[in-house]
């Protein structure tokens, strides 16, 4: 019998750079964009480095302190296996990236590249995010749960999903001309992953069985690697006009390591170790912006990144491939313990049918005196998932917000900075979510996402957002 061939993670996290709710709003800080001459520019745009000067340091670490509230929805909201409304899912984190960066440009002493080349190194996290809903869950008692049945409508959309990645790049800028400049960089990019997601084992929702005792349960941890590239070019031969545009390559996040799979008691009651790989593409990202210095106290800038989605990411089996298989390689199966006999597919999918989205943002910058510089940003972003992609992980939130930045200038070499940004993100109803169901239907299933059983609940509900994010950085010019 093949009655378990599938458990998926559905939707794990939104990537920084696509401006998620789940990551600082700015990489690299409030004044951050393709026209930014500094270490930052290795991220936004390495043309840009062509115009750096000098030795130039930077370190910049924002904290998204994100919250995700999401009611249910589906079946009015009334859970069938026990006919009492779903238990509202909360999800809390504060989530840190940081940007490390230095650039020296070569002095006229270099044979044929003097004072024209400029050489830059990076590392940071701008993929992080995830989800945690095991905080909405609560024992007999009333306390904070952390242990199955996961009774929440979202155990189905990912328990508890962490994503950390760390890029290194080296990157070149060279100025080709006065006021034009070329750059690019190669980044290697370090992928962990940690995940938790229940299953319906048999399809026993609503049928009048003891509620969630059926689920089983996926617990994984892997890292792995992968590498992607960026190239731009930059214009500052005037003052008053400048622009800056950029491509930054997609990628595939991709991690191997451990899973233990928790068979539910009813289909044997053993938990088998087995090995776990998470495959996911990362789309190309093209960014813009122009920038004015009206004079000698204010700069104005605005721009855009758009994020290709569609041309990667999000195919009808579903974006991200998960294997799941025992130590040996081979599929979990009766040989483990699973009665009556049946087999765990070695290879599930999560599907997200991602769109291309927007951000667009306008900057200014004020020389409040020789030491101080004030600045803010305001920008309204999109998110890549329509309505039928959507999970607690994995949210179709547009937003706006904006941010504020001061910068004091401690030392003739030494200028140390702080920010605060704020996203508002507009609040979603999703009434026919990734398994298709309506909002008043009794039917969970959908053939495109599960074509055999465990049956997927969807992930219908309100969703909302808060999402606050605190910034300090420190910059060091020669």
């Amino acid at each position: 019998m093949r009655l378990f061939s599938t458990i998926a993670l559905l939707g794990l996290a939104a990537p920084a750079f696509a401006g998620s709710i789940s990551a600082p709003a700015v990489v690299g800080g409030v004044d951050a964009s393709s026209t930014t001459v500094s270490p930052v520019a290795i991220h936004w745009n390495p043309g840009a480095l062509g115009a750096a000067e000098g030795f130039d340091f930077l370190f910049d670490t924002q904290v998204s302190v994100v919250r995700v509230q999401a009611t249910a929805t589906r079946n009015d909201g009334i859970d069938p296996n026990t006919d009492l409304p779903y238990r509202t899912a909360t999800a809390e984190a504060e989530v840190p990236v940081f940007v490390l960066g230095m650039t020296y440009r070569l002095p006229e002493s270099v044979p044929w590249v003097g004072d024209r080349l400029t050489l830059g190194l990076s590392a940071m996290d701008t993929f992080v995010g995830g989800g945690d809903y095991t905080s909405s869950e609560v024992d007999a008692d009333g306390n904070p749960a952390d242990t199955p049945p996961y009774t929440s409508h979202q155990r189905y959309a990912g328990i508890n999903t962490k994503i950390i990645t760390l890029k290194v790049t080296p990157a070149i800028g060279l100025t080709l001309m006065e006021g034009l400049h070329v750059g690019a960089g190669y980044s290697y990019v370090a992928d962990v992953i940690q995940a938790m997601q229940a299953s319906d084992t048999i399809g026993s929702e609503g049928k009048g069985l003891d509620p969630y005792s059926n689920d089983s349960i996926l617990e994984a941890s892997a890292s792995g690697g992968h590498t992607t590239w960026n190239a731009g070019v930059f214009f500052d031969r005037y003052e008053k006009f400048q622009v800056g545009m950029s491509y930054s390559a997609s990628g595939q996040f991709h991690a191997e390591g451990d899973a233990v799979v928790r068979v539910a008691q009813l289909l044997g009651g053993v938990d088998v170790d087995g090995l776990a790989t998470f495959d996911m593409p990362l789309p190309a990202v093209i960014r813009g912006s122009v920038a004015s210095q009206i004079n000698s106290a204010v700069k104005i800038g605005a721009g855009f990144e758009y994020q290709l989605w569609s041309s990667c990411c999000g195919g009808p089996e579903g974006d991200l491939v998960i294997g799941v298989t025992d130590l040996e390689g081979g599929p979990i199966d009766e040989g483990e313990g699973l009665t009556p006999p049946f087999s765990i597919a070695t290879q599930q999918f999560s599907p997200r049918r991602l769109w291309n989205s927007l951000n667009l943002y306008a900057t200014t910058e004020y020389a409040y005196s020789d030491a101080m510089t004030l600045g803010a940003r305001f920008g309204w972003n999109q998110y890549a998932v329509p309505d039928f992609a959507v999970s607690a992980t994995n949210l179709d939130f547009t937003s706006l917000g904006g941010g504020l930045s001061v910068d004091y200038q401690v030392t003739q070499r030494l200028k140390a900075g702080a920010s605060f940004t704020k996203f508002i993100p507009q609040s979603r109803t999703i009434t026919n979510s990734a398994w298709n169901a309506a909002k008043d239907s009794k039917d969970f299933v959908d053939d495109r996402f599960s074509p055999t059983m465990p049956n997927k609940a969807n992930a219908n509900g309100t969703y909302s957002a808060q999402n606050n994010t605190f910034g300090v950085r420190l910059r060091w010019t020669l």
